[in-house]
Formats: C-alpha cells, sequence, structure tokens
C-alpha cells in the first residue's frame, strides 16, 4: 500500500471509530484516481458512481441490512454523500459534512480550483452536473447537512440545498457547527451518528 493510501486509510479509521463503537459496520471506500487508485479523476462525477457500487456491495452482504444502509461524507466525500443521495433510492439517510453544493463557487473561490479542474470550468453544465444544490429536489432519503461556522462560503449555500429539498417535501436541516473545516467533524460525527440512531428507531 503507497504510503499516502496508508495516510489516508488511518485518518479514515480515526473519523469512523464512533460509528463501529456503536456497530454498525463502516466501508470507507476508495474512488478511482484517489491516493494511487487505478483510474481517471473527474471530480465529482464517475467517482459518484464508485460510491454507489460500493453501497450495493454493502447491500448484499449477509451481515448487513439492506434496508438499513446510510451515507455520510467529509469534505469531497461530503459532495459525494450528497450526489449519492439524490441519485441512488437504497440509502435509509444520509450525511454531509462540509460537503460542496456548489461547484461554480468552489471553482471561483478556492485557491487553484480553476486550474486543477479536470474538466472546462467555463462548461456552465460540466459545472451543474458536479453540483449537488442544482438537484436538490432529487434527494431520495432523510438528509443532514453539517459546515462549520468558520466556512462562510457554505452559509448561503448549504441552507439553500436543505430548503430546496424541503420545499418538495424531503427530510432535510442544516446546521453551523462551531469550527472550520476540520474542526467541526468531531461534534458533526456525533450529530450524524445521533441522527442515524433515530432513523433506525423508527
Amino acid at each position: 500500500m503507497p504510503a499516502l493510501a496508508a495516510f489516508a486509510a488511518e485518518i479514515a479509521i480515526r473519523k469512523t471509530r464512533p460509528f463501529r463503537d456503536a456497530g454498525y459496520i463502516v466501508m470507507t471506500p476508495t474512488t478511482r484516481g484517489e491516493n494511487g487508485q487505478h483510474g481517471v479523476f473527474t471530480m465529482y462525477y464517475d467517482e459518484v458512481a464508485d460510491v454507489l457500487r460500493a453501497a450495493d456491495y454493502l447491500r448484499a452482504e449477509l451481515l448487513v441490512d439492506p434496508k438499513r444502509v446510510f451515507v455520510m461524507g467529509h469534505s469531497v466525500g461530503g459532495t459525494l454523500a450528497l450526489l449519492a443521495a439524490e441519485i441512488y433510492p437504497y440509502f435509509r439517510g444520509a450525511v454531509s459534512v462540509s460537503g460542496s453544493p456548489d461547484q461554480a463557487l468552489y471553482l471561483k473561490y478556492a485557491k487553484g480550483a480553476t486550474l486543477n479542474a479536470p474538466f472546462d470550468p467555463n462548461d456552465a453544465l460540466e459545472v451543474q452536473i458536479r453540483s449537488p444544490l442544482a438537484y436538490a429536489a432529487s434527494i431520495k432519503c432523510p438528509a443532514r447537512l453539517f459546515y462549520g461556522t468558520q466556512e462562510t462560503y457554505y452559509a448561503f449555500t448549504t441552507p439553500r440545498l436543505a430548503e430546496i429539498a424541503r420545499e418538495h417535501g424531503i427530510d432535510a436541516q442544516v446546521r453551523a457547527v462551531e469550527g472550520d473545516h476540520a474542526s467541526n467533524l468531531t461534534t458533526s460525527i456525533k450529530l450524524a451518528l445521533e441522527f442515524f440512531q433515530k432513523l433506525q428507531a423508527k
């Protein structure tokens, strides 16, 4: 295993421990082109299919209740979790922590984002298909969206995504959690676990 992949795996183990301690089976898939993996990185496009295939794999496992599969991600993973929840009809619940709802804003304000984008950032359709905000009405399960109080660039788009979802009858709530992109994660994980456990109890 390459050193970078080993580091990423260690981070994933630490982040997911609260869920494992609570009795959840946890899978942290590595998407194509990530951390030395094969395939071509397309930024929130083909990688969504990787998340969905991982969900299919989990649902087919004997120890997994296929009606209680949840999806959650942080940062890039948070964006993928939202896009996946807008496509896949089998998640019981979804949580996005510091996901990017609108890639137009991300490309505009994130340092180096436009230069590193694997598509034409001036193509509005290419930007749209990578933006969960554009498909907020399609979320197929209850969802919770968390972002840090210091992440001011999410203070409009994340609540707006949840608002559109609710207008279409979807149980979607948003909460600004104290901290920045990284430091809000501990509290957000706790809130996500509570959310999943409530859904399980229904």
